[in-house]
């Protein structure tokens, strides 16, 4: 056993002692290029010991080089250390093998998130892509010194990878392209092809801060999109090893969705840290329905060729959420298309879905003459879609409680009763002014679509309950 932590010790700490010492080369060569030796370290010495904000004010002194180099050299052996134990303990327990991998990827992110944390000022003195970098170039070292002196295992890695890298790969993929082609519909619909990637693009190489100025070029799209296909293809390949580690340790599969809520918030949090302005220039619905498409497109992928999985997580519960997700989307159809004929009747098509719309998004509403804007009509038929969806799943868990304990119908009455008076309360507090421009005679007859339409799917789905609605119910006995 002493043995054993000698060695654990002995190669994290030669480990990370390689990778600090990679970073250390790489933005050497980046200071010695620039014509400035050691002002990378001297630069971060300066921001994590005294706090410095003025980079004009910057003093290049050996105390600080020499005391971030410490730090530097400290944080990365006691990563190296732990990284050495999960690779030791592998060896024993090969699922653990890709933990190890994991835990590389989430501190490249650390890293990076640390660096932009210290001072919003560093971005701008050392480029994003630097950091990004120098830690892939350690990880890697890193990684080459571990497996060299554990041969086997790194044979063993090569053939758990093979499978898990191609669907990785395949599930960040369906993510990048669903993002990417739900904003090439977003911006041709606003006669504006290209200019989200371009608008991000600008931001991450350019320094954009004013989206009034952007000038989209093709070099600023592409180097966007390889970004945003690698970012994903990484994602996927983390999504990829949980699912595999999941096979073995079925607890781990709730990490799994875990992470793609982590997901989620982790861009809308990245989205806002560009600035309020390039939040306002990209629409806050506009990013979060991308990135639903994106997640939804890439869990299917996943649960499609993990079946057993799926029915693992959700059990019994799967057949409930499917028929929620088919209810919802009929009453969501039964309302668009009820307003859609409404409006075609008065002369008006889409006029409904992009007054609600403009109040939802917060755009100028004019009742008197609605614009027709067709990304705000896009952007609120998704929107309208995933609430149905969600009420539909709702209904359809008491559907199935109702099977066992029909007492509960009238739960599930009082549930869809609730829901035509919420909706009509949400249009009420989305804007006043519009209430004037929707009848309310109109929005009450689309929500009892909905509601009968929805209804009718499920009993049609539950005959029995259905029938059991329709009989005479047990008298109470008398005390």
């Amino acid at each position: 056993m002493e043995q054993f932590d000698r060695r654990v010790f002995r190669d994290g700490i030669v480990a990370g002692l390689i990778g600090a010492g990679v970073v250390a080369i790489w933005f050497l060569a980046f200071d010695l290029i620039a014509g400035r030796p050691f002002h990378t370290p001297a630069l971060l010495g300066a921001t994590v010991f005294q706090g410095l904000r003025n980079l004009q004010a910057l003093q290049i002194t050996p105390g600080l080089v020499i005391g971030y180099t410490m730090v530097h050299l400290l944080a990365f052996a006691a990563f190296g250390i732990l990284c050495a134990a999960l690779i030791a303990t592998a060896e024993r327990e090969t699922g653990l093998l890709l933990a190890s991998l994991a835990l590389l990827a989430c501190f490249q992110l650390f890293l990076l998130g640390l660096a932009g944390l210290a001072a919003r000022l560093l971005l701008g003195a050392i480029l994003w892509w630097e950091i990004f970098f120098a830690n892939l170039l350690a990880s890697g070292a890193m990684l080459t010194y571990f497996f060299a002196g554990h041969r086997a295992l790194g044979r063993s890695l090569i053939a758990t990878l093979r499978g898990v890298l191609r669907e990785g790969i395949l599930g960040g993929l369906i993510g990048a392209v669903g993002v990417a082609a739900w904003f090439l519909i977003f911006d041709t619909i606003n006669r504006q092809p290209l200019r989200t990637p371009a608008l991000l693009g600008a931001v991450l190489f350019e320094g954009l801060r004013a989206p009034q100025a952007l000038q989209i070029s093709f070099g600023v799209v592409l180097g966007y999109t390889v970004l945003h296909l690698l970012a994903f293809v990484a994602f996927g390949i983390l999504c990829a090893i949980l699912i595999s580690a999941s096979e073995r340790e079925p607890a781990l599969l709730r990490a799994f969705i875990i992470l793609f809520a982590c997901f989620e918030v982790f861009f809308i949090a990245l989205v806002g840290l560009l600035g309020q302005s390039m939040v306002g220039a990209l629409g806050w619905w506009a990013v979060l329905v991308g990135n639903i498409l994106a997640s939804v497109g890439m869990l299917v992928y996943f649960f499609v060729g993990h079946r057993a999985l799926g029915r693992t997580l959700l059990g019994p519960r799967a057949m409930a959420v499917r028929e929620g997700i088919l209810a919802g989307l009929i009453g969501a159809g039964a309302v668009a298309i009820w307003f859609l004929a409404y409006d075609a009747f008065r002369g008006y098509p889409l006029r409904t879905p992009a007054l609600l719309g403009a109040a939802v998004f917060g755009t100028a509403v004019n009742v008197q003459a609605v614009p027709i804007d067709l990304a705000t009509i896009l952007g609120y038929t998704v929107l309208h879609c995933l609430g149905f969806i969600a009420f539909g799943i709702v209904a359809s868990f008491m559907i199935v409680a109702a099977e066992r304990q029909p007492i509960l119908l009238l739960g599930l009455f009082m549930l869809f009763s609730a829901f035509e008076v919420l909706f009509f309360g949400l249009v009420t507090i989305l804007a006043q002014s519009i209430m004037g421009a929707l009848v309310s005679w109109t929005i009450s007859v689309g929500n009892l679509l909905a509601t009968a339409c929805m209804l009718a799917y499920f009993f049609l789905g539950h005959r029995a309950l259905g029938r059991r609605l329709t009989e005479r119910w047990p008298a109470e006995e008398g005390g």
